[in-house]
């Protein structure tokens, strides 16, 4: 048999949680890189389709050599073996004047046949193969794996590297699925501003079951005006519709907390509660519903005038000032009328 080359798997980092197991490195022929897939609670109806690229660095392949993938029978199991009896996902033979060998580039699932037709690869159809991913509830994170390997015998067994000459490259990629949804952070503390709402959401301690808590890494806040129609204002927040607005914040403090402002109208009662999304973007059920009404700050002179003080201002808002200023005036006045029963 002539030399066989042996393989690299290198993945491409990742921002998002779902991470990626390499294979160790021995000598170039075969290099996947792939951008991970988002496999969260939303996924399992997403027929968006996603590529891993297989990069063949050689066309100096034995006759009668394919590249396979396959999917082994769990996350964990070797990429190599006997693949008579497991799940082929696809299939592509490789020849001398192989566009795809001259190009060096080859796309899975784009580039594979399975039964003659085009695999598909799909976030949907990856989470379906995760019994119970999709399922409500779902208590546990899993993983799957898709190995390639390069079939140089055409027999159904991919040989376990590192013997240079005799063994066949292999990789795979694993797939990391989080479709656990956080749960119902606390009800919000609000705190009424000058034409808007502080909102102070705070996880629940537990975290989502899949992860330490801590998972939480930020807020969705929804808002309306409080109807006044005691059904509608008896609504869950899932089932709010006019009048409602949101805001998103990206990141969480430590204790897993986010101060949230918002705007609003002053004088106007508003319901507010808060939804939280883990790492992977899972939003939970909501809070709470608190409720709080914006009301403008004022200056001493509106705060404290002669008729006293002008209705509808939160003189208690504008901070210290307005308090020390009544202070002093009372301590002159407390002095004037001494003099004048002095004299």
């Amino acid at each position: 048999m002539s030399r066989i080359l042996a393989a690299v798997l290198l993945l491409l980092p990742s921002t998002l949680w779902a991470q990626t197991d390499t294979q160790n490195p021995t000598t170039d022929g075969l290099t996947v890189t792939w951008n991970p897939p988002t496999l969260n609670k939303a996924a399992c109806t997403n027929d968006e389709a996603f590529t891993i690229d297989v990069e063949l660095t050689s066309g100096a392949f034995a006759a009668g050599t394919s590249l396979i993938a396959w999917w082994p029978t769990s996350a964990e199991t070797a990429c190599t073996g006997d693949i008579s009896d497991v799940d082929r996902y696809g299939t592509h033979d490789l020849v001398a004047d192989d566009e795809v060998v001259t190009s060096n580039l080859l796309l899975v699932p784009d580039d594979l046949l399975n039964g003659g037709a085009v695999p598909t690869l799909t976030k949907a159809a990856v989470l379906g193969r995760a019994t119970g991913a999709c399922d409500d509830p779902w208590v546990a994170s899993t993983s799957i794996k898709l190995c390639f390997g390069l079939n140089t015998n055409g027999g159904n067994t991919i040989e376990v590297p590192p013997a240079v000459l005799t063994a066949e490259p292999t990789g795979w990629v694993k797939l990391y699925i989080d479709t656990r949804e956080p749960p119902a952070p606390e009800t919000p503390t609000l705190t009424p501003l000058d034409s808007q709402i502080r909102v102070h959401a705070v996880a629940a301690a537990t975290g989502d079951a899949n992860h330490e808590a801590g998972d939480v890494t930020g807020f969705r806040v929804v808002a309306r005006p409080l109807p006044s129609d005691p059904t509608e204002a008896a609504q869950t927040p899932a089932e709010w519709a006019a009048g409602t607005f949101t805001s998103t914040n990206g990141d969480v403090t430590a204790g897993d907390s986010a101060d949230i402002t918002i705007g609003g109208d002053n004088g106007t009662e508003y319901q507010v509660a808060v939804f939280a999304h883990d790492d992977v973007d899972n939003e939970g059920p909501a809070s709470g519903v608190a409720t709080e009404t914006p009301r403008p700050e004022c200056d001493f002179a509106e705060c404290y005038p002669l008729g006293g003080v002008e209705p509808g201002h939160d003189c208690s808002a504008s901070g210290s000032t307005p308090l020390a200023a009544l202070s002093v005036l009372v301590w002159l006045g407390a002095r004037l009328r001494r003099r004048e029963r002095a004299s």
